[in-house]
């Protein structure tokens, strides 16, 4: 269904609902002669009349009438659909795989993703730790942080996002 159609279809929506010709088309800020257009082209395709007109009023016929109801809810569906979609366009769900360095991780990585994911429910996360560099592209991270020393390996753009400097801490045994 092209667009022309669909409008069609809530042309003869507004007709159905205000009873006339001349309130549908105010309601759809159309000219009246849009509006009878459009209704012409529905009873064209339709092979019968949906509105029947005569010298002093306007109104659905049977045809219509059930036109009209099955019309008017597949439009809210229609509708419906659209809100949805909007709405899901706009959040952050999905999966994210972080992966990063053992002693960064805990100390760093950890407490932004716990707040990101508190923000974002509909969002799983997980985080990979390694002493070892992971390249992304087999690791399949999303989000990699990496130590200084492998910035050379990198085959793309790295950005600073923290600098630290690792800590060791030694027990001793009695």
């Amino acid at each position: 269904m092209d667009n022309g159609s669909l409008r069609d279809l809530e042309t003869f929506v507004a007709i159905a609902e205000e009873g006339n010709l001349t309130a549908a088309a105010r309601r759809l800020d159309k000219s009246l002669q849009a509006v009878s257009r459009s209704l012409q082209v529905l009873e064209r395709e339709a092979g019968t009349l949906l509105v029947a007109r005569t010298a002093r009023q306007r109104r659905l016929t049977t045809a219509g009438e059930k036109f009209y109801a099955r019309i008017k809810q597949v439009l809210g569906d229609l509708a419906m659909a659209r809100a949805e979609l909007a709405d899901y366009a706009t959040a952050v769900s999905g999966r994210l795989h972080i992966c990063g360095p053992t002693l960064f991780g805990p100390r760093y990585i950890a407490p932004l993703l716990a707040a990101f994911l508190s923000r974002y429910p509909e969002l799983t996360a997980s985080l990979g730790l390694s002493e070892e560099y992971d390249d992304p592209a087999t690791t399949g991270a999303d989000v990699t942080a990496i130590r200084q020393s492998a910035l050379r390996l990198l085959p793309f753009a790295a950005v600073r996002l923290v600098s630290y400097e690792r800590q060791m801490d030694f027990a001793l045994r009695e």
